[in-house]
C-alpha cells in the first residue's frame, strides 16, 4: 500500500505545481483536486456468534480525486481510494466531446444503471447504499466497469447513455489469455439508460445484460435487468424522495450436465430525506443544519421461491457542519422472511468530510 501511494504522490508532484488556491497542470488547462474521508462505526445488537466482533470502527473511504480539463474537447477524472488498508483505482475516466450533444467516455466508470449507484458516496441519503444496489452489482449488471460509453443529450430534458464494458467489475481486466471465470469471459456487458429531468422531478429507465461464465464452466448464460428509477424534490428542495425498481433474470445456457432453471429476481428501494437549515451556524463546530432520512428496501432473490424475500428498514438523523461535512446515524433492521432466521439490528454512524 505504501509503495502504491508513493507512486501516486510522485506522479502528482512531477506533473503539477501546488500553491494555496492555485493548481498549475503540465498537460491540462485546469486541474482540480478534491477528496473524501469517511470514518464509520457500527454496532451489531443481535449477533450471538462468539467468534465475531460486534462493535468497532473502520475507514470506510479515503479518496483523492483529480479532475482535469485538458482542452475545450477533452476532460479527465482520476480517483484512488484506500478502504480499510487496501488501495484501489476507483475512477479513471476520459471524456471526448464529439459535438455539443455527444460525448465519448473511455476508462473505468459507473455503468448507467440504478440512480442510487450513480449518486456520489459523499451525498448518499443514508449512510450506505441499499442492499438493492449491492444485489445489482453482485449479479454483474451495475457498478463501476472498464469499457467505453456514449452520452447523448437528445433535448434539454432528455439524455441517453450507451455502454460496452468487460462486465467483470472494478479493476478487473479482460485481455487475451485471461483465465475465464464468473464474469471474466469473451462476452461483454451492454447497458443503456434513458433519463429525463423536469424541474424538480427526474425519471429514468436502465437496461443491462452481462455474459456469465462459459460453456466449459459449471454455469454459463446471461444476466439481465431492467430498472426504472426516479427522484423528486419538494418543499423548495428540502424534501428529497428517491426510489427504484429492478427486475432481473439470470438465464443459463446449454452445457454438459444439468442446467438450473432460469432465475427471476426483483429488488426495490424507496428513500426520503428531509433537511432543516439553521438561520446561522452555531458555535458547535459550525453546525448549521439537520437532516432526517428513512428508507425501505425489498429483495426477492428468486420470484419462484417462497420465503426467500428480505425487507430492510433504515433511518436516522444527520448533523450538517457546512456544505461539505456531516455526521449520520442510521438504525438498520434487516428482516428475512425465511423461518428460523432472526432479524438483525445494527446501529451505524458515519462522519463524512468532503475536502
Amino acid at each position: 500500500m505504501k509503495k502504491f501511494l508513493c507512486v501516486v504522490c510522485a506522479f502528482v508532484c512531477a506533473n503539477t505545481s501546488l500553491w494555496a488556491g492555485d493548481t498549475e497542470a503540465k498537460n491540462s488547462e485546469t486541474l482540480k483536486f478534491s477528496g473524501r474521508i469517511q470514518l464509520q462505526h457500527a454496532h451489531d445488537f443481535t449477533s450471538e456468534d462468539s467468534t465475531e466482533t460486534k462493535d468497532g470502527f473502520r475507514m470506510r473511504r479515503g479518496r483523492i480525486q483529480m479532475d482535469a480539463q485538458v482542452n475545450d474537447f477533452i476532460s479527465a477524472k482520476f480517483q484512488i481510494e484506500v478502504r480499510d488498508k487496501s488501495p484501489q483505482l476507483v475512477d479513471a475516466l476520459a471524456k471526448m466531446k464529439v459535438s455539443d450533444e455527444v460525448t465519448l467516455k473511455l476508462g473505468q466508470f459507473h455503468a448507467p444503471v440504478w440512480r442510487e449507484e450513480l449518486r456520489s458516496s459523499g451525498s448518499l441519503l443514508l449512510v450506505e447504499r441499499s442492499e438493492a444496489a449491492n444485489m445489482l452489482i453482485d449479479n454483474g449488471v451495475s457498478g463501476r466497469q472498464l469499457g467505453v460509453g456514449l452520452a447523448v443529450e437528445v433535448t434539454e430534458e432528455i439524455d441517453v447513455e450507451l455502454n460496452v464494458a468487460n462486465g467483470a467489475g472494478m479493476g478487473v481486466k479482460e485481455t487475451p489469455g485471461s483465465t475465464i471465470a464468473k464474469f471474466v469471459n469473451d462476452g461483454k456487458m451492454l447497458s443503456g439508460r434513458v433519463s429525463g429531468s423536469f424541474d424538480d422531478f427526474g425519471v429514468a429507465v436502465s437496461y443491462a445484460q452481462n455474459a456469465y461464465g462459459s460453456e466449459e464452466l459449471v454455469n454459463d448464460g446471461t444476466n439481465s435487468v431492467i430498472a426504472p428509477d426516479f427522484n423528486l424534490n419538494l418543499l423548495d428542495g428540502n424534501l428529497e424522495i428517491e426510489g427504484g425498481l429492478a427486475l432481473g433474470t439470470n438465464a443459463y445456457g446449454d452445457r454438459v450436465g444439468t442446467a438450473p432453471d432460469d432465475i427471476s429476481w426483483m429488488v426495490w428501494d424507496l428513500t426520503a430525506k428531509l433537511v432543516y437549515m439553521l438561520d446561522e451556524p452555531c458555535s458547535v463546530a459550525g453546525l448549521n443544519g439537520y437532516e432526517f432520512a428513512v428508507g425501505v428496501t425489498g429483495l426477492d432473490q428468486n420470484t419462484d421461491v417462497d420465503n426467500d424475500e428480505m425487507m430492510i428498514l433504515r433511518g436516522g438523523p444527520a448533523f450538517l457542519f457546512g456544505p461539505k461535512t456531516r455526521i449520520q446515524i442510521n438504525a438498520e433492521l434487516t428482516m428475512p422472511a425465511l423461518d428460523g432466521v432472526d432479524d438483525m439490528f445494527t446501529l451505524r454512524t458515519q462522519a463524512t468530510f468532503n475536502i
